[in-house]
């Protein structure tokens, strides 16, 4: 799943791979993560943690390109 869009505003977007995951609160999770990037800027760094879908989850952002087009760089959310 990827939010496409953002790098037309400068921004990066954010992608995530995932199996056994309910599709529409992911892409909801996405969106908050998208809001909060556009309302702070470009402040997540390779490393960060984000609440997954549950309270004990943690999501870890990684920097890096896209998976498909167009190649830009995204910040990839990885489920543990």
């Amino acid at each position: 799943m990827d939010t496409i869009g953002m790098h037309a505003l400068g921004l990066p977007d954010f992608q995530i791979k995932f199996t056994n995951l309910n599709e529409s609160e992911v892409a909801g999770l996405l969106w908050n993560y998208w809001y909060y990037v556009y309302a702070s800027g470009d402040v997540i760094q390779s490393g960060n943690t984000w609440q997954g879908l549950s309270k004990r989850s943690k999501w870890k952002a990684e920097k890096q390109l896209s998976f498909i087009e167009p190649e830009r760089v995204v910040i990839d959310m990885r489920v543990n």
